[in-house]
């Protein structure tokens, strides 16, 4: 899968991102944290400054095929924001992510903890193009927008 289509901006495809995440089998997550992974290294300013540390192309490749797609969700997140992660009782796997300077958080499901993670970060980043809703007019004092 490929989110770097030139047509949409880079919060749309954030958005597409999730809502990846949160129909796919365990079995996609490697392409999805792949797709991700090159998803942020394309971050726009401000956000760009905060990815410029993602962990190398073939240090993350190479967790992914070892098995371990959820240390490389953790990966993308951690130093960058923080998480809280959760497994139901259901076997659905559920996370929360916020970045700092945010002060609204995402969480997605996901059919694995790699899913669950990577569906909350683009999620989270996806939200940051939502303006709140005191800025719309007429709306002042209304709740802002939350996605979770």
């Amino acid at each position: 899968m490929d989110f770097a289509s030139p047509a949409a901006g880079w919060h749309q495809r954030l958005s597409d991102l999730s809502l990846a995440c949160a129909g796919a089998a365990g079995g996609e997550a490697g392409c999805l944290l792949r797709a991700a992974h090159r998803l942020l290294g394309e971050a726009p300013a401000p956000w760009a400054r905060l990815f410029a540390g993602l962990p190398p192309r073939e240090d993350f490749d190479a967790l992914i095929a070892a098995g371990g797609e959820a240390a490389a969700a953790l990966a993308l997140v951690e130093g960058r924001g923080s998480y809280m992660i959760s497994y139901g009782p259901g076997g659905q796997h559920l996370a929360t992510v916020v970045f700092e300077g945010r002060s609204a958080e995402a969480s997605a499901h996901g059919a694995n903890l790699a899913l669950a993670v990577l569906g909350a970060l683009a999620a989270s980043l996806a939200a940051a193009a939502i303006a709140p809703a005191s800025h719309v007019e007429g709306l002042a004092g209304q709740p802002a927008v939350r996605l979770n």
